[in-house]
């Protein structure tokens, strides 16, 4: 059988890295072999043994941030003013999980009394559910593979990752912290790979999933893991809205917000703002500030100092960020700024795509439906709110949204009306670990951070015991009166 490699790609430069061997399907099933057998004695660990060796990694990755970070730069362009923070904050992940495990984890006693049984107790506990796949994507190679990873170990799961095929560096260095921590030998396994790596992976012998990509593969893993019974968590991505009511005073810091929510990350966020609501009366200022903010953005390599947005992660998504703006223009759409690639001198092969604000994009233009996943947003007016409302609700995605006021009851009402996972007042696309990333619609199914977040590698165990009255038999028993 011939090898297959994976070929990275710098973005910003065009160079393509040196090769690495992508895990076969014959490979992918012994490293699953390997790590059923290392549950076996990973599970019974003490949430304690487990902290104490989540703890070290998390030293160890924190202590090589900055050679972590130029390596996640060199892979899909993220600028070094973020790709070093994404380990540092990698690591702090790390800590939180390790540090909310037990209670997280902790049985619940249930109340028999009101059934009339006093003899009995019954209580929940949390078991793990064995070998975790861990399939994450390109746009935070660190980041979003320790959002699963951490909790699947603290919940005594063992974990196979399989990373994106455009950033496979990126997660064997998070792998090296693991190994350096000293984890016993298979208990996180990192497989490089292609798509046919991953497919392997989620068809091979393991008991949850954990998957963050596009709806299409999304499907996919829930129709392999429905086939088997087996759990799978879901993040599918989003096309995130950002409304701003009338009461709001911060106009500046409401400019702000959509510049970052929109434009951060090269717009490489599940739940970057793509659609932005303005009322009638506040828009021609809010639009002027955007545009003066987008405009003095700095496009370029991701380690050049002083630069605020990197290139297009791939060519494969540059091509898809190119084609939807062109449909949108095709159609209608106008071009407040940016519009297309970007020059960058001494840059010539770099996937630069000039940040780009439009409005008027017409319903059936593709910009209005699907998630661009790129440094495009889209602004547009309204008269009243519930038209606002109505219209973010109209995407099949159903992640984050973020609503900009001044006013309590204002950010309750919307809130309570927007059909999202997730809500962000006067903030756009903010993750906090204690905070559950919950998802809704097409937007995946099942939760990842906070408490809810390590019970999602568990199931519940109930334990009904009786520890008195067992000299007599039981009334119920045979023979029947």
């Amino acid at each position: 059988m011939t090898d297959s490699f994976i070929r990275p790609v710098d973005p910003a430069s065009g160079i393509v890295a040196e090769p690495l061997k992508s895990t076969s399907a014959e490979e992918v099933a012994t490293a699953v072999e390997r790590s059923r057998a290392a549950f076996r004695s990973w599970r019974f660990t003490t949430v304690e043994e487990r902290k104490a060796l989540i703890l070290k990694a998390a030293e160890s990755l924190e202590s090589r941030a900055e050679a972590i970070g130029r390596v996640i730069t060199s892979e899909m362009g993220r600028v070094l003013a973020e790709s070093v923070p994404e380990v540092t904050k990698s690591a702090a992940f790390l800590r939180y999980f390790a540090g909310i495990a037990e209670d997280a984890l902790a049985p619940t006693e249930l109340d028999l009394t009101p059934l009339g049984i006093t003899a009995k107790t019954a209580r929940t506990i949390h078991e793990p559910r064995g070998v975790a796949a861990i399939v994450k994507p390109w746009n935070a190679p660190v980041q979003q593979i320790v959002w699963a990873l951490a909790p699947a170990l603290m919940a005594g799961c063992t974990a196979i990752v399989k990373p994106s095929e455009y950033t496979p560096r990126s997660a064997l260095e998070l792998q090296r912290a693991f190994d350096d921590a000293g984890f016993p030998e298979d208990v996180v396994i990192t497989l490089p790979g292609d798509g046919a790596t991953g497919k392997a992976l989620i068809e091979a012998d393991i008991d949850v999933a954990a998957f963050t990509g596009s709806i299409a593969t999304g499907r996919a893993v829930a129709e392999i893991m429905g086939r088997k019974i087996r759990k799978c968590v879901l993040e599918l991505s989003g096309k995130d809205a950002l409304i701003v009511d009338r009461d709001v005073a911060g106009a500046d810091l409401v400019a702000a917000g959509i510049v970052y929510g929109a434009f951060s990350n090269c717009g490489h966020w599940c739940s970057s703002i793509e659609r932005v609501y303005l009322p009638n009366d506040l828009a021609d200022s809010l639009v002027e500030n955007v545009l003066v903010k987008t405009n003095a953005l700095r496009v370029g390599p991701g380690d050049r100092p002083g630069v605020d947005v990197g290139p297009v992660a791939n060519r494969a998504q540059f091509d898809i960020v190119k084609e939807i703006v062109e449909d949108a223009v095709a159609r209608g759409a106008e071009v407040l700024c940016g519009g297309g690639p970007l020059d960058v001198p001494g840059h010539e092969g770099g996937l630069f795509f000039a940040p780009t604000v439009l409005t008027n994009v017409p319903a059936d233009a593709r910009l209005s439906t699907e998630n661009v996943f790129g440094p495009v947003v889209a602004i547009e007016t309204y008269a009243d709110i519930d038209d606002a409302i109505a219209e973010a609700n109209k995407s099949n995605y159903g992640l984050g949204a973020s609503v900009w006021t001044d006013d309590p009851e204002r950010a309750d009402y919307i809130t309570r009306r927007l059909d999202t996972g997730m809500v962000w007042v006067n903030e756009p696309l903010q993750s906090l670990a204690a905070c559950p990333w919950s998802v809704y619609k097409d937007s995946g199914i099942g939760v990842e951070l906070g408490a809810s977040g390590v019970r999602e590698f568990t199931f519940e165990k109930v334990v009904q015991s009786q520890m008195s009255d067992n000299a007599a038999p039981r009334a119920w028993y045979f023979p029947y009166k």
